[in-house]
């Protein structure tokens, strides 16, 4: 067994040959199972924008855990979507079962890879959280824990049946996915699409996960973050709200360079990396952080 550096496999699932990179440091073969991270791209990304926009094959290198970057389906590279059941472009409109796609490869990569099972993780932006959401609702026996960067729950997201852990950000000036829900006034797939609101989505978690509706809060600059909490850690559900903030991932890069980006006042990436750390699946004591 040896290293990957971000190299395409494949896998069939329903009679459809899927794909999806990989990223296995060498640091991650040197002893036990490790955690695996399945990083799901946004609309009209492909695996090398979920890599470029996030930066966890970094994290990845220095902490020794796997990154799986599964493409979306869709006529061209820069077309690419995920099926969420209520959205979005190829994907939704040709009813593909991503659900199942995203199951398959966690078997194949349990099999083929150290992984630690009591630790694979989901995060993804924008169409790719929706995804991220839908799974944590179908997958949730699987999944010890998500992240939702800009992207808020489908409509028809049901109680898992067990609680997930959850981190979510999203900027109050998204255009992509309002924050306040409802149409969205850009989209890249070219047609509006109707969304839930950060603050239905976070109350669908608090109720799935029957945790506190009333959160420890901390506000630095822009950034206001809400910690949700029960009696043991697999309830935990954080917001982290950008005030003025857009449709990024915080901490990466800005879409256009602005001294004042509240996108450069946080790393995601190091905040979904810290709160997975702090979930395993089998997780049962509170372990938020003080």
């Amino acid at each position: 067994m040896v290293a990957v550096d971000f190299k395409r496999f494949f896998l069939d699932v329903e009679g459809i040959t899927r794909y999806h990179y990989l990223f296995v440091p060498q640091s991650a073969l040197t002893g036990g199972p490790v955690p695996l991270v399945i990083l799901l791209h946004g609309a009209g990304g492909n695996p090398r924008t979920a890599k470029n926009v996030s930066d966890m094959n970094r994290l990845a290198l220095q902490q020794g855990f796997i990154v799986s970057y599964p493409q979306g389906t869709g006529p061209g590279d820069r077309e690419l979507t995920w099926n969420t059941g209520h959205c979005c472009g190829f994907a939704y409109e040709n009813g593909i079962d991503d659900v199942s796609f995203i199951a398959n490869l966690m078997d194949e990569l349990a099999v083929e890879w150290p992984v630690d099972e009591q630790r694979i993780y989901v995060a993804g932006i924008s169409n790719g959280a929706m995804m991220t959401h839908r799974l944590a609702c179908q997958l949730s026996g699987r999944i010890a824990a998500i992240a939702a960067v800009a992207g808020t729950m489908p409509p028809l997201c049901e109680e898992p049946a067990v609680p997930v852990p959850v981190i979510m950000f999203h900027g109050t000036a998204d255009l992509f996915v309002p924050y306040n829900g409802g149409l969205s006034a850009s989209s890249a797939v070219k047609k509006p699409v109707e969304h839930r609101s950060v603050r239905q989505t976070v109350d669908s978690w608090l109720r799935f996960n029957h945790c506190s509706v009333n959160p420890r809060t901390e506000k630095t600059g822009v950034v206001t973050t809400e910690f949700y909490s029960g009696q043991e850690a697999r309830q935990d559900v954080v917001l982290v709200k950008i005030d003025g903030g857009g449709h990024t991932w915080p901490g990466t890069y800005a879409g256009e360079p602005n001294p004042d980006d509240p996108m450069q006042q946080l790393s995601a990436t190091q905040m979904i990396w810290d709160f997975f750390l702090r979930h395993p699946a089998n997780s049962t004591n509170f372990d938020t952080p003080s």
